[in-house]
């Protein structure tokens, strides 16, 4: 092993010790970094990359899956109840990335909810209502918790959309609940999650007046430290090696504005 980090670091036989100790080092973060990384979106998990569908003949979301939306973040969804009124659509994860200052981040975690076709709800069918259930996780290795949370949905006047956070299994303990109120475009919170919470467990309802209709809605998140500090060896390597080419994409991409 020892041997792998030398190689890793590019040193040569003869090479002073005292010389050679940071870069053992460096890449000992880089290969723990990469274990880190692949242990987190390992077999048990699956790549949410593009929306899965729910409803119709071949839905492609799973329950009781973990999915994240991308191999660097440390948050994972699982569906527990896939929306059951709307016939079918999508649930599409993102992250938004933000470099965290002073303990927070305004990264964002949506998961967005869109119906395929519109719900139109009509006096034949009276209201429609439905739900939807799933579950939120941090690594539990991360340094971060659940700061607040918010609703937004795209309607026409008369609908309505609930968002209740739980930090019980057992949907009990609710730590949030925000309601989407009647408008083509309305918001709701951000609503701060003051208890220190690395998992979550979430309840969307929503119902549809006869001649009106709901074509999506979408739950965001961001998070806090709580004891914002140094990195540990491994994940400063691969906070480092992120970071780097975050500002190498951004760069490239305003040199080819210009």
């Amino acid at each position: 092993m020892f041997s792998s980090l030398l190689q890793k670091a590019g040193l040569r036989p003869g090479l002073a010790l005292h010389s050679a100790i940071p870069k053992v080092l460096m890449a000992a973060a880089m290969v723990g970094g990469s274990g880190a990384l692949l242990l987190l979106g390992g077999a048990a998990r699956a790549q949410l990359t593009t929306p899965c569908t729910f409803g119709g003949q071949n839905p492609s979301c799973q329950i009781n899956q973990w999915y994240q939306s991308n191999p660097a973040s440390d948050k994972e969804i699982q569906f527990l109840a896939l929306p059951n009124a709307g016939a079918t659509g999508d649930i599409e994860l993102s992250w938004t990335k933000i470099d965290p200052p002073n303990g927070y981040t305004d990264d964002t975690w949506d998961v967005d909810v869109d119906f395929n076709p519109t719900i139109v709800a009509t006096v034949a069918t009276g209201t429609l209502s439905g739900s939807f259930d799933y579950t939120m996780r941090i690594s539990p290795d991360s340094p971060w918790t659940f700061r607040d949370v918010q609703l937004d949905a795209t309607g026409t006047q008369l609908y309505n959309v609930t968002k209740k956070v739980y930090a019980d299994a057992g949907f009990t303990t609710l730590v949030a609940d925000l309601t989407v109120p009647p408008g083509p475009n309305p918001l709701g919170g951000p609503f701060p999650i003051t208890t220190p919470l690395k998992q979550i467990w979430v309840r969307n309802t929503y119902t549809i007046d006869p001649g009106e209709t709901l074509d999506n809605f979408q739950d965001s998140y961001r998070q806090r430290s709580e004891v914002p500090g140094p990195l540990p060896l491994m994940g400063a390597g691969m906070a480092f090696g992120f970071s780097r080419k975050l500002r190498s994409r951004i760069k490239s991409s305003a040199s080819a504005k210009v």
